[in-house]
Protein backbone atom coordinates (compact mmCIF):
# COMPACT_ATOMS: atom_id res chain seq x y z
CA UNK A 1 0.00 0.00 0.00
CA UNK A 2 1.13 3.19 -0.88
CA UNK A 3 2.01 5.43 2.47
CA UNK A 4 -0.82 8.35 2.87
CA UNK A 5 1.57 10.63 4.04
CA UNK A 6 4.50 10.60 1.74
CA UNK A 7 1.94 11.38 -0.84
CA UNK A 8 1.09 14.57 0.47
CA UNK A 9 4.16 15.53 -0.61
CA UNK A 10 3.08 15.35 -4.25
CA UNK A 11 -0.65 17.08 -3.68
CA UNK A 12 0.68 21.00 -3.57
CA UNK A 13 3.46 20.30 -6.07
CA UNK A 14 0.95 19.03 -8.74
CA UNK A 15 -2.08 21.52 -7.24
CA UNK A 16 -0.18 24.59 -7.61
CA UNK A 17 1.65 24.41 -11.16
CA UNK A 18 -1.66 23.18 -12.65
CA UNK A 19 -3.70 26.11 -11.26
CA UNK A 20 -0.61 28.02 -11.92
CA UNK A 21 -0.87 27.10 -15.41
CA UNK A 22 -4.68 28.05 -15.75
CA UNK A 23 -3.98 31.06 -14.23
CA UNK A 24 -1.03 32.69 -16.38
CA UNK A 25 -3.37 31.01 -19.21
CA UNK A 26 -5.56 33.13 -18.92
CA UNK A 27 -3.54 36.16 -17.88
CA UNK A 28 -3.57 38.61 -21.30
CA UNK A 29 -0.66 40.45 -19.72
CA UNK A 30 1.85 37.92 -19.87
CA UNK A 31 5.05 38.75 -20.72
CA UNK A 32 5.67 35.41 -22.71
CA UNK A 33 4.38 32.12 -23.59
CA UNK A 34 5.65 28.63 -22.29
CA UNK A 35 9.47 28.27 -22.57
CA UNK A 36 10.54 24.59 -22.78
CA UNK A 37 14.07 23.96 -22.85
CA UNK A 38 16.21 20.49 -22.06
CA UNK A 39 18.75 17.78 -22.77
CA UNK A 40 18.74 13.97 -23.97
CA UNK A 41 21.73 11.74 -23.68
CA UNK A 42 21.41 8.26 -24.88
CA UNK A 43 23.99 5.69 -24.42
CA UNK A 44 24.97 2.29 -25.48
CA UNK A 45 27.92 0.39 -23.52
CA UNK A 46 29.44 -2.48 -23.86
CA UNK A 47 31.58 -4.51 -21.31
CA UNK A 48 34.31 -7.21 -20.86
CA UNK A 49 36.03 -8.70 -18.03
CA UNK A 50 38.18 -11.76 -18.62
CA UNK A 51 40.82 -13.79 -15.65
CA UNK A 52 39.01 -11.67 -12.68
CA UNK A 53 36.50 -13.78 -11.06
CA UNK A 54 35.05 -11.37 -8.34
CA UNK A 55 34.46 -8.98 -11.05
CA UNK A 56 30.95 -7.52 -10.28
CA UNK A 57 31.09 -5.28 -14.14
CA UNK A 58 27.64 -6.25 -16.07
CA UNK A 59 29.70 -7.79 -19.15
CA UNK A 60 27.69 -7.90 -22.42
CA UNK A 61 25.73 -4.48 -23.69
CA UNK A 62 23.92 -2.29 -22.15
CA UNK A 63 21.68 0.87 -22.24
CA UNK A 64 21.14 4.16 -20.57
CA UNK A 65 18.55 7.36 -21.38
CA UNK A 66 18.88 10.54 -19.16
CA UNK A 67 16.32 13.41 -20.10
CA UNK A 68 16.15 16.77 -18.37
CA UNK A 69 13.35 19.44 -19.12
CA UNK A 70 13.44 22.65 -17.85
CA UNK A 71 9.37 24.05 -18.46
CA UNK A 72 9.57 28.61 -17.72
CA UNK A 73 7.19 31.00 -18.25
CA UNK A 74 8.25 34.85 -17.23
CA UNK A 75 4.82 37.32 -16.81
CA UNK A 76 4.57 41.12 -15.80
CA UNK A 77 4.66 39.74 -11.85
CA UNK A 78 6.39 36.30 -11.66
CA UNK A 79 8.81 33.89 -13.18
CA UNK A 80 7.32 30.10 -12.71
CA UNK A 81 8.63 26.73 -13.56
CA UNK A 82 9.08 22.89 -13.30
CA UNK A 83 12.48 21.07 -13.58
CA UNK A 84 12.90 17.59 -14.15
CA UNK A 85 15.37 14.98 -14.56
CA UNK A 86 14.56 11.11 -15.07
CA UNK A 87 16.89 8.12 -16.33
CA UNK A 88 16.12 4.79 -17.92
CA UNK A 89 18.60 1.49 -17.70
CA UNK A 90 19.16 -2.25 -17.85
CA UNK A 91 22.83 -1.53 -16.48
CA UNK A 92 22.37 -2.42 -12.50
CA UNK A 93 25.45 -0.72 -11.69
CA UNK A 94 23.81 2.49 -12.81
CA UNK A 95 20.83 1.23 -11.27
CA UNK A 96 19.02 -1.12 -9.75
CA UNK A 97 15.26 0.00 -11.28
CA UNK A 98 14.29 -0.22 -15.20
CA UNK A 99 13.35 3.53 -14.53
CA UNK A 100 13.75 6.33 -11.90
CA UNK A 101 12.63 10.38 -11.17
CA UNK A 102 16.10 11.67 -10.77
CA UNK A 103 14.86 15.02 -10.25
CA UNK A 104 11.94 17.08 -9.56
CA UNK A 105 11.34 20.65 -8.87
CA UNK A 106 9.05 23.89 -9.22
CA UNK A 107 9.39 27.12 -8.25
CA UNK A 108 7.15 30.60 -8.02
CA UNK A 109 9.71 33.54 -8.02
CA UNK A 110 8.66 37.12 -8.06
CA UNK A 111 10.85 40.03 -6.79
CA UNK A 112 10.77 39.64 -3.53
CA UNK A 113 9.24 36.04 -3.07
CA UNK A 114 10.60 32.62 -3.48
CA UNK A 115 8.65 29.50 -3.56
CA UNK A 116 9.85 26.14 -4.28
CA UNK A 117 8.41 23.15 -4.12
CA UNK A 118 10.08 19.04 -4.70
CA UNK A 119 13.53 18.69 -4.61
CA UNK A 120 14.79 21.54 -2.41
CA UNK A 121 18.22 22.25 -0.19
CA UNK A 122 19.22 25.15 2.24
CA UNK A 123 22.31 26.08 3.53
CA UNK A 124 22.07 28.93 6.15
CA UNK A 125 24.32 28.68 9.43
CA UNK A 126 26.49 25.41 8.69
CA UNK A 127 26.27 23.93 12.27
CA UNK A 128 22.17 24.38 12.23
CA UNK A 129 20.67 24.20 8.67
CA UNK A 130 22.35 22.59 5.65
CA UNK A 131 20.16 19.73 4.03
CA UNK A 132 18.15 18.76 1.40
CA UNK A 133 14.66 17.31 1.55
CA UNK A 134 11.63 16.49 -0.65
CA UNK A 135 9.22 19.24 0.50
CA UNK A 136 8.86 23.11 -0.04
CA UNK A 137 10.98 25.91 0.38
CA UNK A 138 9.75 29.83 0.90
CA UNK A 139 11.96 33.05 0.84
CA UNK A 140 11.00 36.24 0.94
CA UNK A 141 13.20 39.93 1.22
CA UNK A 142 12.52 42.92 2.67
CA UNK A 143 14.34 45.50 1.30
CA UNK A 144 17.44 44.72 -0.86
CA UNK A 145 20.44 42.31 -0.98
CA UNK A 146 22.63 45.28 0.60
CA UNK A 147 19.96 47.07 3.29
CA UNK A 148 17.23 44.49 4.56
CA UNK A 149 15.75 41.40 5.98
CA UNK A 150 15.94 37.61 4.06
CA UNK A 151 13.69 35.22 5.04
CA UNK A 152 13.69 31.52 4.85
CA UNK A 153 11.58 28.44 5.41
CA UNK A 154 12.17 25.10 4.65
CA UNK A 155 10.69 21.79 5.18
CA UNK A 156 10.01 18.02 3.98
CA UNK A 157 11.39 14.54 3.79
CA UNK A 158 14.68 13.14 3.58
CA UNK A 159 14.33 10.47 1.02
CA UNK A 160 17.45 9.40 -1.40
CA UNK A 161 15.20 9.16 -4.32
CA UNK A 162 11.58 9.64 -5.18
CA UNK A 163 10.45 6.74 -5.30
CA UNK A 164 11.01 5.77 -1.69
CA UNK A 165 8.40 8.88 -1.38
CA UNK A 166 5.10 7.57 -3.13
CA UNK A 167 6.39 3.97 -3.62
CA UNK A 168 6.21 1.74 -0.62
CA UNK A 169 7.66 -1.39 -1.88
CA UNK A 170 10.63 0.16 -2.85
CA UNK A 171 11.65 2.09 0.94
CA UNK A 172 13.33 -0.04 3.36
CA UNK A 173 14.77 3.24 4.85
CA UNK A 174 13.47 4.84 7.77
CA UNK A 175 11.16 8.33 7.54
CA UNK A 176 13.50 11.34 8.35
CA UNK A 177 10.96 14.69 8.65
CA UNK A 178 13.15 17.85 8.59
CA UNK A 179 12.20 21.77 9.42
CA UNK A 180 14.30 24.60 9.35
CA UNK A 181 14.01 28.51 9.09
CA UNK A 182 16.50 31.14 9.38
CA UNK A 183 16.50 34.95 9.08
CA UNK A 184 19.45 37.20 7.99
CA UNK A 185 19.68 41.33 8.24
CA UNK A 186 21.59 42.97 6.06
CA UNK A 187 22.96 46.10 7.90
CA UNK A 188 25.07 47.10 4.63
CA UNK A 189 27.66 45.23 1.86
CA UNK A 190 29.82 42.46 3.92
CA UNK A 191 27.78 43.36 7.37
CA UNK A 192 25.26 40.25 8.08
CA UNK A 193 23.97 39.07 11.22
CA UNK A 194 21.68 35.86 10.82
CA UNK A 195 19.60 33.37 13.07
CA UNK A 196 18.92 29.85 12.79
CA UNK A 197 16.73 27.03 13.77
CA UNK A 198 16.04 24.00 12.58
CA UNK A 199 14.02 20.23 13.25
CA UNK A 200 14.80 16.67 12.87
CA UNK A 201 12.33 14.14 13.56
CA UNK A 202 12.61 9.99 12.25
CA UNK A 203 9.39 7.79 12.51
CA UNK A 204 9.61 5.25 14.67
CA UNK A 205 7.02 3.37 13.17
CA UNK A 206 9.34 2.88 10.20
CA UNK A 207 12.13 1.78 11.84
CA UNK A 208 10.11 -1.22 13.12
CA UNK A 209 8.84 -2.51 9.48
CA UNK A 210 10.04 -6.27 9.35
CA UNK A 211 12.82 -5.45 11.83
CA UNK A 212 15.75 -5.12 9.50
CA UNK A 213 16.55 -1.39 9.54
CA UNK A 214 20.13 -0.85 11.07
CA UNK A 215 19.62 2.76 11.57
CA UNK A 216 18.24 4.03 14.84
CA UNK A 217 15.77 6.77 15.12
CA UNK A 218 16.85 10.14 15.48
CA UNK A 219 15.93 13.53 16.45
CA UNK A 220 17.24 17.09 16.92
CA UNK A 221 16.70 20.78 17.45
CA UNK A 222 19.28 23.43 16.86
CA UNK A 223 19.52 26.83 16.61
CA UNK A 224 22.48 29.10 16.48
CA UNK A 225 23.76 32.87 15.34
CA UNK A 226 26.18 33.39 12.83
CA UNK A 227 27.48 36.78 11.40
CA UNK A 228 29.31 38.42 9.04
CA UNK A 229 30.66 41.85 9.59
CA UNK A 230 33.69 43.89 8.16
CA UNK A 231 34.41 47.13 10.09
CA UNK A 232 36.75 48.36 8.00
CA UNK A 233 39.35 47.60 4.93
CA UNK A 234 41.72 46.39 7.88
CA UNK A 235 39.44 44.05 9.97
CA UNK A 236 36.36 41.74 9.59
CA UNK A 237 34.83 38.79 11.85
CA UNK A 238 32.79 35.66 10.80
CA UNK A 239 31.34 33.40 13.40
CA UNK A 240 28.61 30.72 13.90
CA UNK A 241 27.41 29.42 17.00
CA UNK A 242 24.77 26.67 17.97
CA UNK A 243 23.15 25.05 20.51
CA UNK A 244 21.82 21.17 20.03
CA UNK A 245 19.26 19.15 21.76
CA UNK A 246 19.11 15.31 20.22
CA UNK A 247 18.97 11.85 20.76
CA UNK A 248 20.26 9.97 18.56
CA UNK A 249 18.53 6.33 19.33
CA UNK A 250 14.53 7.47 20.63
CA UNK A 251 14.02 3.59 21.73
CA UNK A 252 16.86 3.38 24.79
CA UNK A 253 14.83 5.67 26.92
CA UNK A 254 17.47 7.62 27.64
CA UNK A 255 17.74 11.67 28.13
CA UNK A 256 18.46 14.07 25.32
CA UNK A 257 22.00 15.39 24.91
CA UNK A 258 22.48 18.95 25.25
CA UNK A 259 25.83 20.60 23.59
CA UNK A 260 26.99 23.60 22.16
CA UNK A 261 29.62 24.56 19.10
CA UNK A 262 31.22 28.37 18.07
CA UNK A 263 33.47 28.83 15.34
CA UNK A 264 35.21 32.33 14.75
CA UNK A 265 37.31 33.51 12.23
CA UNK A 266 39.31 37.41 12.06
CA UNK A 267 40.40 38.36 9.19
CA UNK A 268 42.86 41.40 9.13
CA UNK A 269 45.00 43.16 6.88
CA UNK A 270 47.51 45.30 8.65
CA UNK A 271 49.22 46.25 5.60
CA UNK A 272 46.68 45.93 2.50
CA UNK A 273 48.13 44.22 -0.42
CA UNK A 274 51.32 42.94 1.61
CA UNK A 275 50.20 41.61 4.66
CA UNK A 276 47.23 39.15 6.37
CA UNK A 277 46.73 37.62 9.03
CA UNK A 278 44.03 35.12 9.99
CA UNK A 279 42.55 33.64 13.00
CA UNK A 280 40.12 30.87 13.35
CA UNK A 281 38.94 29.26 16.33
CA UNK A 282 36.59 26.11 16.91
CA UNK A 283 34.84 24.17 19.59
CA UNK A 284 31.91 21.29 19.38
CA UNK A 285 30.95 19.74 22.19
CA UNK A 286 31.32 15.93 22.54
CA UNK A 287 27.36 15.77 22.40
CA UNK A 288 26.58 18.28 19.49
CA UNK A 289 25.11 16.16 17.06
CA UNK A 290 22.52 18.17 14.67
CA UNK A 291 22.00 15.43 12.22
CA UNK A 292 21.28 17.94 9.30
CA UNK A 293 23.96 20.13 9.74
CA UNK A 294 27.76 19.88 9.21
CA UNK A 295 30.13 19.29 12.28
CA UNK A 296 32.54 17.15 13.81
CA UNK A 297 31.49 16.98 17.63
CA UNK A 298 34.59 16.45 20.32
CA UNK A 299 36.52 18.67 18.43
CA UNK A 300 38.88 21.96 19.31
CA UNK A 301 40.93 23.70 16.75
CA UNK A 302 43.06 26.75 16.62
CA UNK A 303 44.52 28.32 13.36
CA UNK A 304 47.01 30.72 12.36
CA UNK A 305 46.90 31.90 8.56
CA UNK A 306 49.24 34.78 7.58
CA UNK A 307 50.52 35.89 4.22
CA UNK A 308 53.49 38.28 3.16
CA UNK A 309 53.80 39.79 0.07
CA UNK A 310 57.11 40.65 0.05
CA UNK A 311 57.47 42.52 -3.23
CA UNK A 312 55.82 41.56 -6.77
CA UNK A 313 57.85 38.85 -7.29
CA UNK A 314 58.28 36.75 -3.27
CA UNK A 315 55.04 35.56 -1.44
CA UNK A 316 55.68 34.09 1.73
CA UNK A 317 52.72 31.76 3.97
CA UNK A 318 52.48 30.73 7.09
CA UNK A 319 50.36 28.05 8.82
CA UNK A 320 50.21 27.12 12.49
CA UNK A 321 47.42 24.54 14.16
CA UNK A 322 46.37 23.09 16.51
CA UNK A 323 43.37 21.03 17.39
CA UNK A 324 41.89 17.76 20.44
CA UNK A 325 39.35 15.87 20.68
CA UNK A 326 38.17 13.93 24.43
CA UNK A 327 36.81 17.55 25.43
CA UNK A 328 34.69 16.02 27.73
CA UNK A 329 37.50 13.27 29.27
CA UNK A 330 35.17 10.35 28.33
CA UNK A 331 38.10 8.48 25.75
CA UNK A 332 40.30 8.50 29.27
CA UNK A 333 43.42 10.09 27.01
CA UNK A 334 43.26 12.83 24.35
CA UNK A 335 44.50 13.29 20.67
CA UNK A 336 47.22 16.18 20.25
CA UNK A 337 47.85 17.38 16.08
CA UNK A 338 50.19 20.02 15.91
CA UNK A 339 50.61 21.13 11.94
CA UNK A 340 53.55 24.21 11.16
CA UNK A 341 53.92 24.75 7.68
CA UNK A 342 56.03 27.22 5.76
CA UNK A 343 55.21 28.12 2.01
CA UNK A 344 57.56 30.55 -0.06
CA UNK A 345 56.63 31.46 -3.50
CA UNK A 346 59.12 32.97 -6.41
CA UNK A 347 57.07 34.27 -9.33
CA UNK A 348 60.18 36.10 -11.28
CA UNK A 349 58.90 38.87 -14.10
CA UNK A 350 60.92 37.43 -16.92
CA UNK A 351 58.96 34.47 -16.42
CA UNK A 352 54.96 35.62 -17.36
CA UNK A 353 53.30 32.07 -16.13
CA UNK A 354 56.01 30.04 -14.03
CA UNK A 355 56.76 29.94 -10.37
CA UNK A 356 59.05 28.31 -7.89
CA UNK A 357 57.48 26.77 -4.93
CA UNK A 358 59.38 25.43 -1.24
CA UNK A 359 57.37 24.11 1.14
CA UNK A 360 58.58 23.04 4.79
CA UNK A 361 56.13 21.35 7.30
CA UNK A 362 56.48 19.71 10.81
CA UNK A 363 53.38 17.75 12.02
CA UNK A 364 53.13 15.79 15.47
CA UNK A 365 50.24 13.70 16.72
CA UNK A 366 50.72 12.39 20.17
CA UNK A 367 47.78 10.81 22.92
CA UNK A 368 45.72 7.88 22.81
CA UNK A 369 48.28 4.98 21.42
CA UNK A 370 49.46 7.39 18.88
CA UNK A 371 53.57 9.19 19.46
CA UNK A 372 54.40 10.05 15.53
CA UNK A 373 56.12 13.35 14.20
CA UNK A 374 56.62 13.67 10.36
CA UNK A 375 58.92 16.49 8.36
CA UNK A 376 57.96 17.28 4.47
CA UNK A 377 59.87 19.29 2.37
CA UNK A 378 58.87 19.61 -0.87
CA UNK A 379 60.42 21.86 -3.80
CA UNK A 380 58.31 22.48 -7.10
CA UNK A 381 58.96 24.28 -10.46
CA UNK A 382 56.13 25.21 -12.77
CA UNK A 383 55.82 26.69 -16.20
CA UNK A 384 52.52 27.02 -17.86
CA UNK A 385 52.23 29.46 -20.53
CA UNK A 386 49.54 29.82 -23.12
CA UNK A 387 50.68 28.17 -25.81
CA UNK A 388 54.05 26.84 -26.49
CA UNK A 389 55.89 24.36 -24.44
CA UNK A 390 54.50 23.60 -20.67
CA UNK A 391 57.10 22.12 -18.40
CA UNK A 392 57.38 21.57 -14.56
CA UNK A 393 58.88 19.27 -12.18
CA UNK A 394 58.51 18.50 -8.16
CA UNK A 395 60.82 16.80 -5.57
CA UNK A 396 59.02 15.30 -1.80
CA UNK A 397 60.73 14.43 1.12
CA UNK A 398 58.85 12.79 3.61
CA UNK A 399 59.98 11.66 7.40
CA UNK A 400 57.65 9.72 9.49
CA UNK A 401 59.80 9.03 13.14
CA UNK A 402 56.64 6.78 14.60
CA UNK A 403 57.20 5.40 18.55
CA UNK A 404 53.34 3.92 18.34
CA UNK A 405 53.25 0.07 19.02
CA UNK A 406 53.48 -1.56 15.81
CA UNK A 407 54.54 1.48 13.55
CA UNK A 408 58.08 1.57 11.85
CA UNK A 409 59.89 4.79 10.64
CA UNK A 410 59.32 5.48 6.92
CA UNK A 411 61.35 7.62 4.68
CA UNK A 412 59.61 8.57 1.06
CA UNK A 413 60.75 10.01 -1.77
CA UNK A 414 59.01 11.34 -4.52
CA UNK A 415 59.76 12.89 -8.04
CA UNK A 416 57.76 13.80 -10.79
CA UNK A 417 58.12 15.80 -13.96
CA UNK A 418 55.75 17.13 -16.50
CA UNK A 419 56.66 18.23 -20.60
CA UNK A 420 54.07 19.66 -22.28
CA UNK A 421 53.35 21.48 -25.67
CA UNK A 422 50.13 23.50 -26.67
CA UNK A 423 49.52 25.29 -29.83
CA UNK A 424 46.46 26.76 -31.25
CA UNK A 425 45.96 26.83 -34.79
CA UNK A 426 44.23 28.36 -37.66
CA UNK A 427 40.40 28.47 -37.84
CA UNK A 428 40.42 27.89 -33.95
CA UNK A 429 41.73 24.19 -34.04
CA UNK A 430 44.09 23.40 -31.00
CA UNK A 431 46.58 20.52 -30.55
CA UNK A 432 48.11 19.77 -27.10
CA UNK A 433 50.16 16.66 -25.34
CA UNK A 434 51.46 16.22 -21.98
CA UNK A 435 53.92 13.61 -20.67
CA UNK A 436 54.23 12.77 -16.54
CA UNK A 437 56.38 10.91 -15.08
CA UNK A 438 56.64 10.29 -11.64
CA UNK A 439 58.63 7.80 -8.91
CA UNK A 440 57.61 7.02 -5.41
CA UNK A 441 60.47 5.52 -2.84
CA UNK A 442 59.80 4.20 0.34
CA UNK A 443 62.21 2.92 2.77
CA UNK A 444 61.09 1.47 5.83
CA UNK A 445 62.53 -1.55 8.03
CA UNK A 446 59.77 -4.20 6.95
CA UNK A 447 60.72 -3.90 3.17
CA UNK A 448 61.11 -0.68 1.08
CA UNK A 449 58.55 -0.09 -2.18
CA UNK A 450 59.14 1.17 -5.41
CA UNK A 451 56.34 2.81 -7.11
CA UNK A 452 57.37 3.82 -11.09
CA UNK A 453 54.94 5.37 -13.07
CA UNK A 454 54.55 7.26 -16.38
CA UNK A 455 51.20 9.28 -18.47
CA UNK A 456 50.57 10.89 -21.66
CA UNK A 457 47.63 12.68 -22.66
CA UNK A 458 47.31 13.96 -26.21
CA UNK A 459 44.43 15.87 -28.54
CA UNK A 460 43.10 17.82 -31.01
CA UNK A 461 40.14 20.11 -31.40
CA UNK A 462 39.46 20.92 -34.82
CA UNK A 463 37.10 24.01 -33.26
CA UNK A 464 33.26 23.53 -33.49
CA UNK A 465 33.27 20.58 -35.13
CA UNK A 466 35.46 17.50 -33.51
CA UNK A 467 37.77 16.80 -31.36
CA UNK A 468 39.67 13.43 -30.19
CA UNK A 469 42.50 12.22 -27.11
CA UNK A 470 44.05 9.55 -26.33
CA UNK A 471 45.81 8.74 -23.00
CA UNK A 472 47.60 6.13 -21.78
CA UNK A 473 48.92 5.44 -18.49
CA UNK A 474 50.71 2.70 -16.42
CA UNK A 475 51.92 1.84 -12.58
CA UNK A 476 54.37 -0.33 -11.47
CA UNK A 477 55.25 -1.18 -7.47
CA UNK A 478 57.60 -3.00 -6.12
CA UNK A 479 57.78 -4.37 -2.70
CA UNK A 480 60.24 -6.17 -1.04
CA UNK A 481 57.27 -7.92 1.87
CA UNK A 482 54.73 -8.51 -1.40
CA UNK A 483 53.92 -9.42 -4.36
CA UNK A 484 55.02 -6.66 -7.78
CA UNK A 485 52.16 -5.28 -9.37
CA UNK A 486 51.40 -3.50 -12.97
CA UNK A 487 48.26 -1.75 -13.84
CA UNK A 488 47.84 -0.18 -17.01
CA UNK A 489 45.35 1.99 -18.99
CA UNK A 490 43.95 2.95 -22.53
CA UNK A 491 41.83 5.54 -23.32
CA UNK A 492 40.23 6.55 -26.72
CA UNK A 493 38.14 9.43 -26.70
CA UNK A 494 35.98 11.29 -29.83
CA UNK A 495 33.31 13.49 -30.06
CA UNK A 496 31.39 15.05 -33.06
CA UNK A 497 29.11 17.76 -33.16
CA UNK A 498 27.07 17.60 -36.30
CA UNK A 499 27.48 21.08 -38.43
CA UNK A 500 29.32 22.44 -35.58
CA UNK A 501 26.39 22.79 -33.47
CA UNK A 502 27.86 22.51 -29.99
CA UNK A 503 23.98 22.05 -29.10
CA UNK A 504 24.36 18.11 -30.72
CA UNK A 505 27.10 15.42 -29.51
CA UNK A 506 27.93 12.54 -30.41
CA UNK A 507 31.02 10.77 -28.53
CA UNK A 508 32.71 7.56 -28.37
CA UNK A 509 34.75 6.16 -26.06
CA UNK A 510 36.53 3.06 -25.35
CA UNK A 511 38.97 2.04 -22.69
CA UNK A 512 41.15 -1.30 -21.69
CA UNK A 513 42.38 -2.06 -18.14
CA UNK A 514 45.24 -4.47 -17.10
CA UNK A 515 46.10 -5.31 -14.00
CA UNK A 516 49.32 -7.88 -13.31
CA UNK A 517 50.32 -9.32 -10.08
CA UNK A 518 53.40 -11.55 -9.02
CA UNK A 519 51.02 -13.38 -6.64
CA UNK A 520 51.58 -17.32 -7.45
CA UNK A 521 48.81 -18.29 -4.82
CA UNK A 522 46.10 -16.64 -6.18
CA UNK A 523 45.58 -15.79 -10.20
CA UNK A 524 44.77 -11.36 -9.57
CA UNK A 525 45.90 -10.99 -13.34
CA UNK A 526 42.78 -9.42 -15.28
CA UNK A 527 41.68 -7.40 -18.01
CA UNK A 528 38.45 -4.99 -18.67
CA UNK A 529 37.28 -3.21 -21.81
CA UNK A 530 34.63 -0.68 -22.00
CA UNK A 531 33.19 1.26 -25.10
CA UNK A 532 30.72 3.30 -24.92
CA UNK A 533 28.57 5.26 -27.68
CA UNK A 534 26.62 8.32 -27.15
CA UNK A 535 24.09 10.99 -28.64
CA UNK A 536 23.38 14.01 -26.78
CA UNK A 537 21.69 17.19 -27.63
CA UNK A 538 19.82 20.35 -26.30
CA UNK A 539 16.45 21.99 -27.13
Amino acid sequence: MVNTTKCLLLIPLIYTFVLSGFSFAADPTSAQSWQVRGRSETMLEWQDVSGNAASTLDEGTTWRQELSIAIQKQTEAARVGLDLRGRATNNEQVDNRDARLMYLHGFYRTEKLHLELGDVAASSNPMVLSTSAKGAKLAYQIGDRDSGWDLGLIGGLQKASWEEVYDSTADDSVDRYVAGMHSTWNHAPAQSIGAAISFVKDDSATADQGGVLAMDTAEAKTAGVNWNWRFNRYLSIRGETAYNQSDLNTRDNEDDEDAGAIRVKVYTKPIPRSLRVNFTYERFDTDFKPVIASAAADRERFENDTEWMINREFKARLTLKHSQDNLDGGLGDTLFTRDAALYLTYRPDWMKRGDFGLRLQGKRNSGRGSDQNMQVMSIDFNNRPKSGWRYGSSYILTLIDDNAEGAENQQINTVRGTLGWKKRLADDHLVRATLTLDGNFINKNSGDQVGLGGRIDCGYDAGDLWSMDLFASTKNNGNDAAADTQYINYQFRADYHPGSDRSKSIRLSAERREYESDETTTDQDYQEHLVKLAYLFSF
